[in-house]
Order: C-alpha cells, then sequence, then structure tokens
C-alpha cells in the first residue's frame, strides 16, 4: 500500500465517521428535524429527507469506499446546503 492511499483511505474513514455520527443523531433522536425545517423554508417537506441521503448513505459509501467520488459529491452538496 502506497502513502497516498493510506492517506485518502483515513479521510474516507474519517469524513464517513463524522458524518455518520450526524446522520445517526438525526435518525435516532430528531427524526423530523429536517423536512420541518424545509418545509418551515418553503419548499417541499420531502427534500428534507434528503438530508439522511448525505448524513448516512454518502458516509457509509465513502466508509466502505463504494463510488467514493458521488459519495463526496453527495456530502459535499449537503454540506453546501447547510451552510
Amino acid at each position: 500500500m502506497r502513502s497516498d492511499d493510506l492517506a485518502l483511505l483515513l479521510l474516507r474513514l474519517n469524513l464517513g465517521g463524522l458524518m455518520i455520527f450526524h446522520g445517526i443523531n438525526k435518525l435516532l433522536v430528531r427524526h423530523d428535524y429536517a423536512p420541518g425545517l424545509v418545509a418551515h423554508a418553503g419548499y417541499p417537506a420531502w427534500l428534507g429527507y434528503l438530508v439522511y441521503v448525505g448524513e448516512l448513505l454518502a458516509p457509509l459509501m465513502l466508509i466502505f469506499g463504494v463510488g467514493s467520488r458521488l459519495a463526496g459529491l453527495l456530502v459535499m452538496i449537503n454540506m453546501l446546503v447547510a451552510f
């Protein structure tokens, strides 16, 4: 294993781990928070469920290394919307 492969693995695991804990918290504790926030802003509430894609599905993809570029794009979009 080359050192840059190891560095990319560590980055994927760190970002995926941090994001998935936020997603699990929203799913278990505040499961209606994101859809309610989106609906309050005047958008359809179903768009709020895309938060779970960006905070649960994309981090799992990053951790397992499946579609890492797509997962990174999903996380980036999720963070831009959150910002």
